[in-house]
């Protein structure tokens, strides 16, 4: 299986996904963009919010008795939000949480719907320092076995 294949693939379930696109409508009011790539120097603004980005993708391939092939694909979460809440001395900003929110709904996703092998994931909150987008990233393990390696 090529790279561009799992990526056009994870566009497709995330574009599709029933949960992604009813907490975007109630957060939001639309649909999510989904990039596949983003050019670093016009990223998306506030009114591309909230957006998807599966940014990079690597892949390693091991010989062995078995042929093990594993990528690593990148994707941020990006939702825009200057709401920030407070209660006592604690202060939220909500599009913190929403990041969050939106990156467990793009994991389960994935996780449920890409049946190419083992595939697990390991997230992380990032401020971008672009007050006031707030971004979540992801980054999802896939992890497939051939038979007739070396």
């Amino acid at each position: 299986m090529m790279t561009v294949e799992i990526l056009n693939k994870i566009a497709e379930i995330l574009a599709a996904d029933a949960g992604i696109e009813a907490w975007c409508q109630e957060k939001y009011g639309k649909s999510p963009t989904i990039w596949l790539g983003v050019d670093e120097e016009h990223p998306p603004g506030a009114d591309d919010m909230p957006s998807i980005v599966i940014y990079t993708a690597t892949r390693d391939e091991i010989e062995a008795n078995v042929k093990t092939v594993q990528w690593s694909v990148h994707i941020g979460c990006v939702v825009s939000n200057s709401e920030i809440v407070a209660n006592g001395k604690t202060r939220t900003f909500t599009g913190m949480l929403q990041s969050e929110e939106l990156r467990a709904y793009v994991e389960t996703a994935i996780l449920k719907s890409l049946r190419i092998g083992k595939v697990d994931a390991n997230a992380e909150s990032v401020n971008i320092n672009a007050y006031p987008l707030f971004q979540s990233v992801t980054v999802i393990r896939i992890e497939r076995y051939e038979r007739g390696g070396r």
